[in-house]
């Protein structure tokens, strides 16, 4: 697989995760950040056995396209040997957000991060759990923002794609 499939992710709502979550504190959501931190270094750095180490073994990655739906393992496959070839990906987070569920097992985080290697932002987003005191990426998605004064332009380029007409 190739590293542009793996850059982009599509776009989740993190409302629909609402209800008795509660906006963690510095300290709370340290150990989810750390995780989140040795994700983005490891990455940066070709590290694939740290990469993988912060995921939870049954892990799904979805990408920007609608077919980008994986398991971790199969994502793995084609990260290991990019890695092994040294081709890492550098993020830059511009922006965190972690809520941590009031049982302490499950957190949600989104962020914006400029992904430096191609020169343009995403927004991951995705679920966490905790296991064994350790906090996991169970679920990664990598949306792709962009201004809402672009929207219908944007849907009517989709639509045509799926049709096949005219833009």
């Amino acid at each position: 697989m190739k590293n542009a499939h793996f850059a982009g992710l599509a776009l989740i709502t993190l409302a629909a995760c609402g209800g008795d979550t509660v906006q963690t504190t510095p300290a709370s959501a340290e150990g989810a950040e750390a995780t989140l931190d040795a994700y983005y270094t490891s990455a940066a750095e070709a590290d694939f056995e740290t990469w993988i180490a912060q995921f939870t073994d049954n892990a799904r990655f979805y990408g920007t396209d609608a077919t980008e739906d994986w398991p971790i393992g199969d994502v793995a496959e084609g990260i290991e040997a990019d890695f092994g070839e040294g081709n890492g990906w550098d993020f830059e987070v511009l922006e965190r957000r972690v809520t941590i569920a009031p049982d302490g097992k499950t957190a949600w985080f989104a962020e914006l991060a400029h992904f430096t290697n191609t020169d343009y932002t995403l927004r991951p987003t995705g679920v966490m759990v905790n296991q064994d005191g350790e906090w996991k990426i169970a679920q990664l998605v990598m949306g792709v923002p962009f201004p809402n004064d672009i929207y219908d332009p944007m849907r009517m380029a989709l639509q045509a794609d799926k049709t096949g007409a005219e833009v």
